[in-house]
């Protein structure tokens, strides 16, 4: 089961915008205008625009579309960060789960086995009874794939380890689907294994926090509020390195 959910690669990159994605200018967080008057996502930009504001402007109605074009550029098959983006729109969206099953199983294999481990990930009663139903009407690897998720219990990715860069994207991609703050925050607790000596495994964890902090402070004024926020009671190695992540956020800004 594990191995349909391997880290990120380039396609999602360009894709998503978290820590080993895009940080690239200035923005002011407004209506994404590649959106506006669309009524289904056809091309990347329009991908990366959904993404990465959903939070401040919500169109669940373009999930359908938006897994024809990832399944299409092939990122469903490396897709662990839109695994977790889309759990929380089905967990958000309990209502449109029937007809985002429906749409998959007219598509794409991949993008059966891609929503049925976003509804394992939302961990709810609606997902769960839907992935059910996905497996049982999907191929018979479809079926035991289900099988196999259904004997176990998601991990949050707010309590799960932070392990990797993969690790923070699926925390970003999180946010960026709810703006909740948490996300964020656990972010921000990442930023001490800068300091870590012996270890570069954990330094770069520790970079990829700094560094994606940096960035999506400049790209999302909410996430800027919340390192601020945050740097109010920060203490010790925490309070150093995000304090320096604010200041090059706001000297980004300008």
């Amino acid at each position: 089961m594990r191995s349909r959910l391997p880290r990120a690669i380039a396609v999602l990159t360009i894709l998503l915008g978290s820590n080993v994605a895009f940080a690239s200018g200035k923005t002011s967080g407004s209506r994404p205008q590649l959106l506006v008057g669309v009524s289904r996502l056809e091309t990347t930009e329009q991908a990366r625009e959904w993404l990465t504001y959903y939070y401040l402007h919500p169109r669940p109605d373009l999930l359908a579309s938006a897994l024809d074009l990832l399944s299409k550029d092939g990122a469903l098959q490396s897709s662990s960060p839109i695994v977790a983006f889309t759990s929380r729109l089905c967990a958000l969206e309990p209502k449109r789960l029937d007809g985002w099953v429906d749409h998959v199983l007219r598509s794409s294999e991949d993008e059966q086995f891609f929503l049925a481990s976003a509804l394992w990930a939302a961990d709810t009663a609606e997902g769960r009874a839907l992935l059910e139903r996905l497996g049982r009407s999907g191929s018979p690897r479809l079926q035991q794939f289900v099988q196999n998720m259904l004997g176990d219990t998601p991990m949050s990715v707010l309590t799960a380890g932070i392990e990797s860069p993969a690790s923070l994207d699926a925390l970003w991609a999180s946010f960026f689907a709810t703006g909740e703050d948490a996300y964020v925050k656990r972010v921000i607790t990442a930023l001490p294994l800068m300091k870590t000596k012996g270890d570069t495994a954990r330094l770069l964890i520790g970079g990829a926090a700094h560094w994606s902090l940096t960035s999506n402070a400049i790209q999302h004024p909410r996430v800027m509020a919340i390192c601020e926020s945050e740097l109010m009671t920060a203490g010790g190695d925490v309070k150093t390195i995000l304090s320096e992540v604010v200041e090059r956020a706001k000297e980004g800004r300008h």
